[in-house]
């Protein structure tokens, strides 16, 4: 089993923090624990240097800088889901992976419970993530964008389908709607426990909550917009000290 991460990454700032400490803060701890099946990338909007200088990248091309994949979309979150696209059919024209999983760097990735979560999973028309539902479409359910899960196909269908995907909204539902008309549903959704208690990611505001609710068997942190690398940095240490 060969899995790929796609985390999207950004270097803007946003009320006086910087989204590229926490890039920096998720390559520093979990993209480097990763399984030897593992590989993770970053993708970046062409504003890529912290000068915000243009690699003047053409159309459906790319830059690659170590593990960094560049594309040509402008930084915003209206472009999230383009960004999306293009990491994606990098990855499928370069890798051969089973399982391509997407975070942002607002996520803590547990890469070895992620590994072992995967293990029995379908290979074929496989979409997973943190559930939520789009109350004004059909009231589907979809995976969060802090880390949707996609089997190579699925990955295939997207990039293969990109210029008929709606870019009107938001990446994540976008993303469940088109493959909602394909036929293809959460997976989540199957296994979710009646109570509504997500089994999988914890979402969490500060280190002090980190720290009360840490569970050593889930693979995603959340870390609901808060842009404080510290929660990054202090969940890998929780997560080094329970694998001891």
């Amino acid at each position: 089993m060969k899995v790929l991460g796609l985390m999207l990454a950004s270097n803007n700032v946003e009320a006086g923090s910087s989204y590229g400490a926490m890039v920096e803060a998720c390559k520093k701890t979990w993209h480097k624990n990763t399984p030897d099946n593992f590989n993770v990338f970053s993708v970046f909007a062409d504003s890529y240097d912290f000068l915000w200088v243009k690699n003047n990248i053409k159309p459906n091309d790319y830059k690659v800088v170590d593990n960094d994949i560049i594309v040509n979309v402008t930084e915003s979150r209206a472009t999230l889901l383009k960004k999306t696209i293009l990491g994606l059919e990098f990855l499928l024209n370069n890798y051969e992976f089973d399982y391509v999983f997407r975070p942002n760097c607002g996520s803590y990735i547990n890469l070895n419970n992620l590994n072992k979560y995967l293990k029995d999973k379908p290979l074929k028309k496989y979409y997973d993530g943190p559930k939520g539902r789009i109350d004004w479409y059909e009231n589907i359910p979809y995976s969060s964008g802090s880390c949707m899960i996609f089997s190579r196909d699925v990955a295939e269908l997207l990039v293969n389908d990109k210029d008929n995907i709606e870019y009107r909204c938001i990446d994540d539902t976008t993303i469940a709607i088109h493959l909602h008309k394909n036929n293809i549903s959460l997976y989540t959704e199957k296994i979710w426990s009646t109570s509504g208690a997500d089994p999988f990611r914890l979402p969490v505001g500060t280190v002090e909550d980190l720290e009360e609710k840490f569970n050593k068997d889930i693979y995603h942190y959340y870390f609901q917009h808060t842009i404080n690398p510290n929660l990054i940095y202090r969940c890998h240490e929780l997560t080094l000290q329970h694998e001891l």
